[in-house]
């Protein structure tokens, strides 16, 4: 019975923890993939099915009720699944040996703004809503995205340049980046 205890104690921080370092490092992070990468997902839920077996197989061996340990590795499975998301993420930039670089990027004013690159073999990025800050620069502006193809070869790109300059705008100061479309495609003397 000491055993159960010790695991299941075990297992309800590894819980909190796992919840708590989801809810917190998106607050943290400034890098977010340029699009939903579907081929982490199957890994994802291998995962947290190999994490909720080992629980289960853990807690029967301990003694403990069998719905109870089903409930217990389900919960913490789907858990270690999620929580594996922003890890991929982390890891990623890790494992990249060039670092940040910056693309030029045209401004597609739809619902969300689209990310076109000027260069070829780039990824298109869709991540911020359709508001006034995207408005102001019209259609067909360019903007510097500092972008990276990670060591798992996803792309990902640094959101902390446009969300500091989104929140200026907010407070009613000019903002610093985008350049509109008149000026963007006007020869520079």
């Amino acid at each position: 019975m000491s055993n159960l205890k010790t695991l299941k104690a075990g297992i309800a921080v590894a819980f909190v923890a796992l919840v708590a370092y989801m809810i917190v490092d998106p607050m943290l992070s400034r890098e977010v993939f340029t699009t939903e990468p579907k081929r982490l997902f199957p890994v994802l839920a291998l995962l947290g099915i190999a994490t909720s077996a080992l629980c289960v197989w853990m807690l029967r061996r301990a003694e403990s009720p069998t719905r109870e340990a089903v409930m217990v590795g389900v919960m913490l499975g789907l858990t270690v699944g999620a929580a594996g998301y922003p890890t991929a993420l982390h890891l990623n930039r890790l494992l990249d040996g060039a670092g940040l670089k910056s693309y030029e990027y045209r401004v597609v004013l739809a619902e969300p703004v689209v990310f076109e690159p000027v260069e070829s073999g780039l990824p298109k990025i869709d991540y911020f809503k359709r508001t006034a800050y995207w408005e102001r620069l019209g259609p067909d502006a360019r903007i510097s995205i500092q972008l990276r193809r990670g060591g798992f070869g996803m792309w990902q790109f640094n959101i902390a340049d446009i969300v500091t300059d989104i929140r200026r705008f907010q407070r009613g100061e000019k903002p610093q980046l985008g350049i509109p479309a008149s000026t963007a495609d006007s020869p520079k003397p």
